[in-house]
Protein backbone atom coordinates (compact mmCIF):
# COMPACT_ATOMS: atom_id res chain seq x y z
CA UNK A 1 0.00 0.00 0.00
CA UNK A 2 1.30 3.42 -0.98
CA UNK A 3 1.71 6.05 1.68
CA UNK A 4 -0.42 9.19 1.53
CA UNK A 5 2.54 11.19 0.25
CA UNK A 6 2.88 8.85 -2.74
CA UNK A 7 -0.76 9.08 -3.82
CA UNK A 8 -1.78 11.22 -6.76
CA UNK A 9 -3.80 14.33 -6.02
CA UNK A 10 -6.83 12.85 -7.78
CA UNK A 11 -6.54 9.62 -5.74
CA UNK A 12 -6.40 11.63 -2.53
CA UNK A 13 -9.50 13.64 -3.47
CA UNK A 14 -11.49 10.56 -4.51
CA UNK A 15 -10.54 8.68 -1.31
CA UNK A 16 -11.65 11.65 0.79
CA UNK A 17 -14.93 11.73 -1.13
CA UNK A 18 -15.36 7.97 -0.45
CA UNK A 19 -14.66 8.57 3.22
CA UNK A 20 -17.41 11.19 3.45
CA UNK A 21 -15.71 14.52 2.59
CA UNK A 22 -17.59 15.91 -0.47
CA UNK A 23 -15.43 17.29 -3.27
CA UNK A 24 -16.97 20.77 -3.01
CA UNK A 25 -15.97 20.99 0.66
CA UNK A 26 -12.40 19.80 0.25
CA UNK A 27 -9.46 22.23 0.60
CA UNK A 28 -7.75 23.51 -2.54
CA UNK A 29 -4.13 22.96 -1.54
CA UNK A 30 -2.65 19.50 -2.12
CA UNK A 31 -0.79 19.61 1.21
CA UNK A 32 -4.06 20.24 3.07
CA UNK A 33 -5.72 17.36 1.21
CA UNK A 34 -2.95 14.96 2.23
CA UNK A 35 -3.07 16.17 5.82
CA UNK A 36 -6.83 15.55 5.93
CA UNK A 37 -6.44 12.04 4.48
CA UNK A 38 -3.74 11.21 7.05
CA UNK A 39 -6.20 12.23 9.76
CA UNK A 40 -8.73 9.74 8.38
CA UNK A 41 -6.01 7.05 8.36
CA UNK A 42 -5.19 7.64 12.01
CA UNK A 43 -8.82 7.82 13.18
CA UNK A 44 -10.23 4.84 11.22
CA UNK A 45 -7.55 2.68 9.60
CA UNK A 46 -9.92 -0.06 8.43
CA UNK A 47 -12.20 2.39 6.64
CA UNK A 48 -9.13 4.06 5.12
CA UNK A 49 -7.90 0.68 3.80
CA UNK A 50 -11.33 -0.03 2.29
CA UNK A 51 -11.24 3.34 0.52
CA UNK A 52 -7.69 2.67 -0.67
CA UNK A 53 -8.65 -0.76 -2.01
CA UNK A 54 -11.65 0.61 -3.87
CA UNK A 55 -10.15 3.86 -5.26
CA UNK A 56 -6.50 2.96 -5.82
CA UNK A 57 -6.53 -0.83 -6.30
CA UNK A 58 -10.08 -0.74 -7.77
CA UNK A 59 -11.18 -3.88 -5.84
CA UNK A 60 -13.56 -4.45 -2.92
CA UNK A 61 -14.40 -7.24 -0.45
CA UNK A 62 -17.64 -5.69 0.77
CA UNK A 63 -20.79 -4.04 -0.51
CA UNK A 64 -19.93 -0.72 -2.02
CA UNK A 65 -21.69 2.05 -0.12
CA UNK A 66 -19.91 5.21 -1.15
CA UNK A 67 -19.93 4.84 -4.92
CA UNK A 68 -18.54 7.89 -6.69
CA UNK A 69 -21.38 9.59 -8.55
CA UNK A 70 -20.98 10.94 -12.08
CA UNK A 71 -21.60 14.47 -10.80
CA UNK A 72 -18.77 14.05 -8.29
CA UNK A 73 -16.42 12.83 -11.01
CA UNK A 74 -17.40 15.80 -13.17
CA UNK A 75 -16.78 18.16 -10.27
CA UNK A 76 -13.40 16.56 -9.69
CA UNK A 77 -12.36 17.03 -13.32
CA UNK A 78 -13.58 20.62 -13.58
CA UNK A 79 -11.96 21.45 -10.26
CA UNK A 80 -8.63 20.03 -11.37
CA UNK A 81 -8.82 21.94 -14.65
CA UNK A 82 -9.40 25.18 -12.75
CA UNK A 83 -6.43 24.47 -10.52
CA UNK A 84 -4.25 23.73 -13.56
CA UNK A 85 -5.35 26.99 -15.17
CA UNK A 86 -4.67 28.95 -12.00
CA UNK A 87 -1.27 27.33 -11.70
CA UNK A 88 -0.43 28.11 -15.33
CA UNK A 89 -1.48 31.73 -14.94
CA UNK A 90 0.54 31.99 -11.77
CA UNK A 91 3.60 30.58 -13.56
CA UNK A 92 3.15 32.94 -16.48
CA UNK A 93 2.74 35.86 -14.10
CA UNK A 94 5.91 34.90 -12.25
CA UNK A 95 7.86 34.58 -15.50
CA UNK A 96 6.53 37.91 -16.73
CA UNK A 97 7.47 39.65 -13.49
CA UNK A 98 10.90 38.05 -13.58
CA UNK A 99 11.59 39.24 -17.10
CA UNK A 100 9.96 42.59 -16.35
CA UNK A 101 10.67 45.49 -18.61
CA UNK A 102 12.56 43.42 -21.17
CA UNK A 103 9.58 41.19 -21.91
CA UNK A 104 7.24 44.17 -22.23
CA UNK A 105 9.60 45.96 -24.59
CA UNK A 106 9.99 42.89 -26.81
CA UNK A 107 6.24 42.31 -26.98
CA UNK A 108 5.56 45.98 -27.71
CA UNK A 109 8.25 46.10 -30.39
CA UNK A 110 7.01 42.95 -32.09
CA UNK A 111 3.42 44.14 -31.98
CA UNK A 112 4.05 47.58 -33.45
CA UNK A 113 6.43 46.17 -36.02
CA UNK A 114 3.81 43.67 -37.18
CA UNK A 115 1.08 46.31 -37.29
CA UNK A 116 3.31 48.70 -39.22
CA UNK A 117 4.32 46.09 -41.78
CA UNK A 118 0.84 44.69 -42.34
CA UNK A 119 -0.84 48.09 -42.52
CA UNK A 120 1.78 49.21 -45.03
CA UNK A 121 1.20 46.05 -47.06
CA UNK A 122 -2.53 46.49 -47.30
CA UNK A 123 -2.55 50.28 -47.13
CA UNK A 124 -5.31 50.39 -44.60
CA UNK A 125 -5.85 53.63 -42.69
CA UNK A 126 -8.85 54.44 -40.55
CA UNK A 127 -10.15 57.96 -41.06
CA UNK A 128 -12.82 59.41 -38.80
CA UNK A 129 -15.52 61.58 -40.35
CA UNK A 130 -16.91 64.46 -38.31
CA UNK A 131 -19.77 66.91 -38.74
CA UNK A 132 -20.32 69.70 -36.22
CA UNK A 133 -17.67 68.11 -33.97
CA UNK A 134 -19.65 64.87 -33.90
CA UNK A 135 -18.16 61.67 -35.26
CA UNK A 136 -20.27 60.43 -38.17
CA UNK A 137 -18.35 57.48 -39.61
CA UNK A 138 -14.97 55.78 -39.81
CA UNK A 139 -13.68 54.78 -43.24
CA UNK A 140 -10.77 52.62 -44.37
CA UNK A 141 -8.25 53.80 -46.92
CA UNK A 142 -5.53 56.39 -47.41
CA UNK A 143 -6.98 59.85 -48.02
CA UNK A 144 -5.34 62.85 -49.69
CA UNK A 145 -4.61 66.17 -48.02
CA UNK A 146 -7.69 67.81 -49.61
CA UNK A 147 -10.12 65.14 -48.42
CA UNK A 148 -11.40 67.06 -45.38
CA UNK A 149 -12.21 70.19 -47.39
CA UNK A 150 -13.93 68.19 -50.12
CA UNK A 151 -15.93 66.26 -47.54
CA UNK A 152 -17.06 69.43 -45.80
CA UNK A 153 -18.28 70.87 -49.11
CA UNK A 154 -20.16 67.64 -49.83
CA UNK A 155 -21.76 67.62 -46.38
CA UNK A 156 -23.19 71.08 -47.07
CA UNK A 157 -24.24 70.07 -50.62
CA UNK A 158 -22.03 72.74 -52.24
CA UNK A 159 -21.26 71.98 -55.91
CA UNK A 160 -17.57 71.00 -56.01
CA UNK A 161 -14.98 71.24 -58.78
CA UNK A 162 -11.69 69.36 -58.33
CA UNK A 163 -8.97 70.78 -60.57
CA UNK A 164 -5.73 68.85 -60.82
CA UNK A 165 -3.30 67.04 -63.10
CA UNK A 166 -4.18 63.77 -64.80
CA UNK A 167 -3.90 60.69 -62.60
CA UNK A 168 -3.82 62.49 -59.24
CA UNK A 169 -6.79 60.52 -57.90
CA UNK A 170 -9.76 62.86 -58.42
CA UNK A 171 -12.18 60.06 -59.34
CA UNK A 172 -11.03 57.93 -56.41
CA UNK A 173 -11.52 60.81 -53.96
CA UNK A 174 -15.09 61.34 -55.20
CA UNK A 175 -15.79 57.66 -54.61
CA UNK A 176 -14.28 57.91 -51.10
CA UNK A 177 -16.56 60.85 -50.29
CA UNK A 178 -19.62 58.84 -51.32
CA UNK A 179 -18.43 55.97 -49.13
CA UNK A 180 -17.80 58.29 -46.20
CA UNK A 181 -21.34 59.61 -46.45
CA UNK A 182 -22.97 56.21 -47.08
CA UNK A 183 -24.34 57.39 -50.42
CA UNK A 184 -24.40 55.74 -53.88
CA UNK A 185 -21.74 56.84 -56.36
CA UNK A 186 -21.84 57.17 -60.14
CA UNK A 187 -19.86 59.08 -62.76
CA UNK A 188 -20.03 60.04 -66.41
CA UNK A 189 -17.25 61.26 -68.67
CA UNK A 190 -18.01 64.63 -70.26
CA UNK A 191 -15.48 64.25 -73.08
CA UNK A 192 -16.16 65.28 -76.67
CA UNK A 193 -18.97 63.31 -78.30
CA UNK A 194 -20.95 62.73 -75.11
CA UNK A 195 -24.48 64.10 -75.60
CA UNK A 196 -27.26 65.19 -73.25
CA UNK A 197 -28.88 61.75 -73.48
CA UNK A 198 -25.98 60.31 -71.45
CA UNK A 199 -27.42 62.32 -68.56
CA UNK A 200 -31.15 62.44 -69.29
CA UNK A 201 -31.57 58.81 -70.34
CA UNK A 202 -32.68 57.30 -73.64
CA UNK A 203 -35.71 55.89 -75.44
CA UNK A 204 -34.82 52.46 -76.84
CA UNK A 205 -36.92 49.81 -78.68
CA UNK A 206 -36.84 47.30 -75.85
CA UNK A 207 -40.56 46.66 -75.40
CA UNK A 208 -42.93 44.23 -77.05
CA UNK A 209 -42.92 44.50 -80.88
CA UNK A 210 -40.13 47.05 -80.69
CA UNK A 211 -42.01 49.49 -78.51
CA UNK A 212 -39.79 52.30 -77.27
CA UNK A 213 -39.17 52.37 -73.53
CA UNK A 214 -37.34 54.84 -71.34
CA UNK A 215 -33.95 53.74 -69.99
CA UNK A 216 -32.93 55.71 -66.94
CA UNK A 217 -29.39 57.14 -66.77
CA UNK A 218 -27.13 57.03 -63.73
CA UNK A 219 -27.42 60.81 -63.48
CA UNK A 220 -31.23 60.73 -63.24
CA UNK A 221 -31.03 57.88 -60.72
CA UNK A 222 -28.60 59.76 -58.45
CA UNK A 223 -30.23 63.18 -59.01
CA UNK A 224 -33.65 61.86 -58.05
CA UNK A 225 -32.67 59.25 -55.47
CA UNK A 226 -29.67 60.88 -53.81
CA UNK A 227 -25.95 60.18 -54.01
CA UNK A 228 -22.65 61.53 -55.28
CA UNK A 229 -22.36 62.10 -59.03
CA UNK A 230 -19.02 62.89 -60.68
CA UNK A 231 -18.91 64.92 -63.90
CA UNK A 232 -15.53 63.61 -65.04
CA UNK A 233 -13.43 65.73 -67.44
CA UNK A 234 -16.05 68.46 -67.26
CA UNK A 235 -13.67 70.91 -68.93
CA UNK A 236 -13.91 68.80 -72.11
CA UNK A 237 -17.72 68.87 -72.24
CA UNK A 238 -19.76 70.01 -75.23
CA UNK A 239 -21.36 73.44 -74.78
CA UNK A 240 -24.93 72.07 -75.13
CA UNK A 241 -24.26 69.49 -72.41
CA UNK A 242 -23.04 72.24 -70.08
CA UNK A 243 -26.22 74.26 -70.67
CA UNK A 244 -28.26 71.26 -69.51
CA UNK A 245 -26.00 70.67 -66.51
CA UNK A 246 -26.18 74.34 -65.55
CA UNK A 247 -29.97 74.13 -65.40
CA UNK A 248 -30.04 70.92 -63.38
CA UNK A 249 -27.48 72.21 -60.87
CA UNK A 250 -28.98 75.69 -60.44
CA UNK A 251 -32.60 74.58 -60.09
CA UNK A 252 -34.29 71.99 -57.95
CA UNK A 253 -35.55 70.06 -60.95
CA UNK A 254 -35.43 69.66 -64.74
CA UNK A 255 -37.71 68.25 -67.42
CA UNK A 256 -36.81 64.99 -69.13
CA UNK A 257 -38.92 64.66 -72.29
CA UNK A 258 -37.77 61.06 -72.85
CA UNK A 259 -39.50 59.97 -69.64
CA UNK A 260 -43.01 60.29 -71.05
CA UNK A 261 -44.98 59.15 -67.99
CA UNK A 262 -43.30 61.61 -65.62
CA UNK A 263 -41.16 64.24 -67.29
CA UNK A 264 -40.33 66.23 -64.14
CA UNK A 265 -37.15 65.07 -62.39
CA UNK A 266 -36.82 66.53 -58.89
CA UNK A 267 -33.50 66.88 -57.12
CA UNK A 268 -33.07 64.79 -53.97
CA UNK A 269 -31.81 66.61 -50.83
CA UNK A 270 -28.84 64.21 -50.76
CA UNK A 271 -27.77 64.82 -54.37
CA UNK A 272 -24.12 65.94 -54.42
CA UNK A 273 -22.51 67.21 -57.63
CA UNK A 274 -18.73 66.98 -58.09
CA UNK A 275 -16.82 67.96 -61.21
CA UNK A 276 -13.29 66.86 -62.14
CA UNK A 277 -11.12 68.90 -64.48
CA UNK A 278 -7.50 69.31 -65.54
CA UNK A 279 -7.86 73.06 -66.12
CA UNK A 280 -9.68 75.92 -64.45
CA UNK A 281 -11.96 76.29 -67.47
CA UNK A 282 -9.65 78.54 -69.44
CA UNK A 283 -9.50 76.17 -72.41
CA UNK A 284 -6.85 74.01 -74.03
CA UNK A 285 -3.16 74.38 -73.22
CA UNK A 286 -0.02 72.66 -74.48
CA UNK A 287 -0.49 69.79 -71.99
CA UNK A 288 -4.27 69.30 -72.12
CA UNK A 289 -5.11 70.01 -75.73
CA UNK A 290 -8.61 68.53 -75.68
CA UNK A 291 -10.07 70.97 -73.16
CA UNK A 292 -12.76 73.59 -73.84
CA UNK A 293 -13.37 76.95 -72.24
CA UNK A 294 -16.08 76.88 -69.59
CA UNK A 295 -18.45 79.84 -69.64
CA UNK A 296 -18.99 82.06 -66.61
CA UNK A 297 -22.38 80.48 -65.86
CA UNK A 298 -20.82 77.03 -65.42
CA UNK A 299 -17.86 78.28 -63.39
CA UNK A 300 -20.16 80.29 -61.14
CA UNK A 301 -22.02 77.14 -60.12
CA UNK A 302 -18.72 75.74 -58.77
CA UNK A 303 -17.19 79.01 -57.54
CA UNK A 304 -17.38 78.29 -53.81
CA UNK A 305 -16.43 74.65 -54.23
CA UNK A 306 -13.41 74.90 -56.54
CA UNK A 307 -10.49 72.99 -55.01
CA UNK A 308 -7.01 72.95 -56.59
CA UNK A 309 -5.43 69.51 -56.20
CA UNK A 310 -2.00 68.03 -56.87
CA UNK A 311 -0.32 64.67 -56.48
CA UNK A 312 -0.79 63.67 -52.85
CA UNK A 313 2.39 63.06 -50.86
CA UNK A 314 0.41 61.21 -48.20
CA UNK A 315 -1.19 58.83 -50.69
CA UNK A 316 2.01 58.24 -52.65
CA UNK A 317 4.06 57.58 -49.51
CA UNK A 318 1.53 54.93 -48.49
CA UNK A 319 0.93 53.23 -51.84
CA UNK A 320 4.07 53.55 -53.95
CA UNK A 321 7.22 51.42 -53.80
CA UNK A 322 10.17 53.42 -52.44
CA UNK A 323 12.42 53.10 -55.49
CA UNK A 324 9.55 53.85 -57.87
CA UNK A 325 8.54 56.89 -55.83
CA UNK A 326 12.10 58.23 -55.67
CA UNK A 327 12.34 57.90 -59.46
CA UNK A 328 8.95 59.54 -60.04
CA UNK A 329 9.71 62.54 -57.87
CA UNK A 330 13.13 62.97 -59.45
CA UNK A 331 11.50 62.96 -62.90
CA UNK A 332 8.98 65.58 -61.77
CA UNK A 333 11.84 67.83 -60.69
CA UNK A 334 13.58 67.41 -64.04
CA UNK A 335 10.35 68.01 -65.96
CA UNK A 336 9.57 71.15 -64.00
CA UNK A 337 13.09 72.62 -64.13
CA UNK A 338 13.26 72.08 -67.91
CA UNK A 339 9.71 73.30 -68.65
CA UNK A 340 8.69 70.08 -70.37
CA UNK A 341 5.03 69.32 -71.10
CA UNK A 342 5.08 65.95 -69.38
CA UNK A 343 3.54 64.44 -66.25
CA UNK A 344 4.41 61.63 -63.84
CA UNK A 345 1.03 60.68 -62.41
CA UNK A 346 0.21 58.79 -59.23
CA UNK A 347 -1.65 56.38 -61.49
CA UNK A 348 1.56 55.60 -63.40
CA UNK A 349 3.56 55.20 -60.19
CA UNK A 350 0.94 52.82 -58.78
CA UNK A 351 1.04 50.72 -61.96
CA UNK A 352 4.84 50.74 -61.86
CA UNK A 353 4.73 49.55 -58.25
CA UNK A 354 2.45 46.70 -59.28
CA UNK A 355 4.90 45.56 -61.97
CA UNK A 356 7.98 45.96 -59.79
CA UNK A 357 6.59 44.06 -56.84
CA UNK A 358 4.35 41.65 -58.74
CA UNK A 359 6.55 40.78 -61.73
CA UNK A 360 9.92 41.91 -60.27
CA UNK A 361 10.49 44.47 -63.03
CA UNK A 362 13.78 46.32 -62.78
CA UNK A 363 13.77 50.11 -62.54
CA UNK A 364 15.49 50.29 -65.95
CA UNK A 365 12.51 48.56 -67.56
CA UNK A 366 10.02 50.80 -65.76
CA UNK A 367 11.95 53.85 -66.97
CA UNK A 368 11.92 52.56 -70.56
CA UNK A 369 8.14 52.14 -70.39
CA UNK A 370 7.70 55.67 -69.05
CA UNK A 371 9.98 57.27 -71.65
CA UNK A 372 8.47 55.34 -74.58
CA UNK A 373 6.79 58.46 -76.05
CA UNK A 374 9.66 60.85 -75.31
CA UNK A 375 11.79 62.08 -78.16
CA UNK A 376 15.59 61.78 -78.08
CA UNK A 377 15.79 65.54 -77.72
CA UNK A 378 13.50 65.55 -74.68
CA UNK A 379 15.52 62.80 -73.01
CA UNK A 380 18.70 64.73 -73.74
CA UNK A 381 17.24 67.88 -72.15
CA UNK A 382 16.96 66.13 -68.76
CA UNK A 383 20.52 64.82 -69.06
CA UNK A 384 19.66 61.37 -70.40
CA UNK A 385 18.15 58.39 -68.68
CA UNK A 386 18.63 58.09 -64.95
CA UNK A 387 21.29 55.55 -63.98
CA UNK A 388 20.23 53.11 -61.32
CA UNK A 389 22.85 51.64 -58.99
CA UNK A 390 23.25 47.89 -59.34
CA UNK A 391 22.44 46.16 -56.07
CA UNK A 392 23.55 42.50 -55.96
CA UNK A 393 21.09 40.04 -54.51
CA UNK A 394 21.94 39.15 -50.92
CA UNK A 395 19.36 36.71 -49.56
CA UNK A 396 20.46 36.72 -45.94
CA UNK A 397 17.76 35.51 -43.58
CA UNK A 398 17.16 37.14 -40.18
CA UNK A 399 18.38 33.89 -38.57
CA UNK A 400 21.67 34.07 -40.49
CA UNK A 401 22.11 37.68 -39.46
CA UNK A 402 21.47 36.86 -35.80
CA UNK A 403 24.25 34.26 -35.96
CA UNK A 404 26.77 37.04 -36.61
CA UNK A 405 28.58 38.01 -33.43
CA UNK A 406 29.54 41.50 -34.56
CA UNK A 407 29.40 43.92 -37.49
CA UNK A 408 32.59 42.53 -38.97
CA UNK A 409 31.27 38.97 -39.18
CA UNK A 410 28.01 40.31 -40.61
CA UNK A 411 29.93 42.18 -43.28
CA UNK A 412 32.04 39.11 -44.11
CA UNK A 413 29.00 36.88 -44.47
CA UNK A 414 27.29 39.46 -46.64
CA UNK A 415 30.30 39.81 -48.96
CA UNK A 416 30.65 36.03 -49.17
CA UNK A 417 27.19 35.58 -50.70
CA UNK A 418 27.65 38.36 -53.24
CA UNK A 419 26.97 41.53 -51.28
CA UNK A 420 28.83 44.73 -51.99
CA UNK A 421 30.43 47.45 -49.88
CA UNK A 422 30.16 51.02 -51.01
CA UNK A 423 31.92 54.12 -49.73
CA UNK A 424 30.52 57.64 -49.99
CA UNK A 425 31.39 60.68 -47.91
CA UNK A 426 33.90 58.52 -46.03
CA UNK A 427 31.13 56.33 -44.68
CA UNK A 428 31.21 52.58 -45.20
CA UNK A 429 27.94 50.99 -46.17
CA UNK A 430 26.79 47.54 -47.15
CA UNK A 431 23.69 46.74 -49.17
CA UNK A 432 20.84 44.42 -48.31
CA UNK A 433 18.51 43.47 -51.12
CA UNK A 434 15.25 41.77 -50.18
CA UNK A 435 16.54 40.23 -46.96
CA UNK A 436 13.60 42.01 -45.38
CA UNK A 437 11.21 41.63 -48.27
CA UNK A 438 8.29 41.84 -45.89
CA UNK A 439 8.82 45.60 -45.95
CA UNK A 440 7.24 46.04 -49.40
CA UNK A 441 10.17 44.36 -51.19
CA UNK A 442 12.27 47.48 -50.68
CA UNK A 443 16.06 47.40 -50.68
CA UNK A 444 18.15 48.91 -47.91
CA UNK A 445 21.72 49.73 -47.07
CA UNK A 446 23.27 49.67 -43.62
CA UNK A 447 25.67 52.39 -42.49
CA UNK A 448 28.55 50.68 -40.67
CA UNK A 449 29.54 53.96 -39.02
CA UNK A 450 26.22 55.23 -37.67
CA UNK A 451 24.45 51.87 -37.25
CA UNK A 452 21.53 53.21 -39.27
CA UNK A 453 19.46 51.60 -42.01
CA UNK A 454 18.50 53.64 -45.05
CA UNK A 455 16.14 53.00 -47.92
CA UNK A 456 17.86 52.42 -51.22
CA UNK A 457 17.14 55.21 -53.70
CA UNK A 458 17.11 57.85 -50.97
CA UNK A 459 20.79 58.04 -50.12
CA UNK A 460 20.60 61.16 -47.99
CA UNK A 461 17.22 60.51 -46.39
CA UNK A 462 16.88 58.41 -43.28
CA UNK A 463 14.29 55.69 -43.66
CA UNK A 464 12.70 56.77 -40.39
CA UNK A 465 9.54 54.69 -40.60
CA UNK A 466 11.35 51.39 -40.21
CA UNK A 467 14.91 52.26 -39.22
CA UNK A 468 14.62 51.53 -35.52
CA UNK A 469 12.69 48.30 -36.03
CA UNK A 470 15.07 47.03 -38.69
CA UNK A 471 18.17 47.96 -36.71
CA UNK A 472 16.99 46.19 -33.59
CA UNK A 473 15.79 43.10 -35.42
CA UNK A 474 18.73 42.57 -37.74
CA UNK A 475 21.72 43.89 -35.82
CA UNK A 476 20.67 43.13 -32.25
CA UNK A 477 23.52 40.67 -31.83
CA UNK A 478 26.02 43.30 -32.93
Amino acid sequence: MKTVSKLDRAEVKMMLNYLGAPLKDQPAKTSDLRHLLESFYKSDTSKYKAAYKFIVEQTSDSVIENVVKMDDARDLISGEISIIKEGALTSIDEIYKKEGKKVLENITEAFYSAVEVESKKFNIVQHKIYKNDKEVKEIDGVVCEDFEVLLQLAQERVNTLMVGPAGCGKTHVADQIASAMDLPFASQSCSAGVSESAFTGKLLPLGEHGKFEYVESDFVRIYEGGGVFLFDEIDAADANVLVFLNQSLANGSFHCSQRIKNTLVKKHPDFIAIGAANTFGSGADSLYTGRNSLDAATLDRFRMGTVAMDYSKTVEDALINGEVLAYGRKMRELISSNNLMKIVSTRFLKDATTMKEGQKWAMERIQDMYLADWSKEEIAVIGGKIKFESIPSAPLTPEEIEECEDKKSLEEKFIKIGGQKWEKDNKKRIYFDKIIGRLNNKSFYYDLVTDDFFEWGMMTTEFSQHKDTIARKLIEAA
